[in-house]
């Protein structure tokens, strides 16, 4: 099993990094993907992520799982970029 908490998650650093949190939120989960998909023999990956990924209506509840992926900052894009390479 495979636990993925890696990440750049200061929104401010993203702002100053831009290129360095795409390169660790996105490539870095890509890299990870991939990597599992060469095994051998599967495993499970249980990938986290943040309420970020989605695109903020300032609503009063939580977002769910099917909500817009969105985010107006480098950390909020890359992290919801994230999610979709995982999904594809």
């Amino acid at each position: 099993m495979v636990l993925h908490l890696a990440a750049q998650p200061l929104v401010r650093r993203s702002y100053a990094e831009p290129t360095a949190t795409w390169a660790t939120n996105v490539m870095g989960r890509i890299h990870l993907l991939e990597a599992l998909r060469r095994l051998e023999q599967p495993c499970t990956a249980v990938l986290i992520t943040t309420d970020r990924v989605y695109r903020n209506n300032e609503w009063l509840y939580g977002y769910r799982g099917n909500d817009p992926l969105g985010g107006h900052d480098p950390y909020s894009s890359s992290k919801a970029a994230a999610e979709l390479a995982i999904a594809s």
